[in-house]
């Protein structure tokens, strides 16, 4: 192998392990789809919400999944979550689909460190240990 080569293979090797954390994508139709990935327990997350009705269960586990319920979640496709993650700081963003009788849950590890804003709707938390910053604001 010529020595540029064997640079450039050594110097790609050290900076790819702390890439490897960093994850953007946008996720649609979630009932035909499920959306669930790697979140680490201790992490901070910080959501982003349409207006509406949203459960945020901590769970024994290191992983951030949403799910759809309701007369609605069918109807769904227009839903749309878009997650971007570096290291143990993520952003998630919900919005679109329909606005009556859904219900989004939004599992994520029992220890998390929450940050959350939504426009209106009726919001609850529940079994999530670590700090909480949350505010139903005006849409911007």
């Amino acid at each position: 192998m010529p020595r540029s080569a064997l640079a450039l293979f050594a110097s790609i090797a050290l900076v790819a392990p702390s890439g490897l954390s960093d994850t953007d994508f946008t996720a649609k139709d979630l009932q035909n789809h499920p959306f669930a990935v790697d979140f680490p327990s201790g992490g901070h997350l910080r959501l982003h919400l349409r207006s509406g009705e949203f459960r945020i269960v901590g769970r024994e586990s290191n992983r951030l999944a949403v799910q759809l319920n309701g007369r609605n979640a069918d109807d769904a496709r227009d839903l749309t979550v878009r997650f971007r993650r570096s290291g143990n700081d993520a952003d998630v963003r919900v919005f679109g689909g329909p606005k009556n009788n859904l219900e989004v849950t939004i599992e994520v590890p029992g220890y998390t460190v929450l940050f959350v804003r939504m426009p209106a709707g009726d919001l609850s938390i529940e079994g999530v240990s670590g700090d909480k910053d949350v505010e139903l604001t005006p849409a911007t």
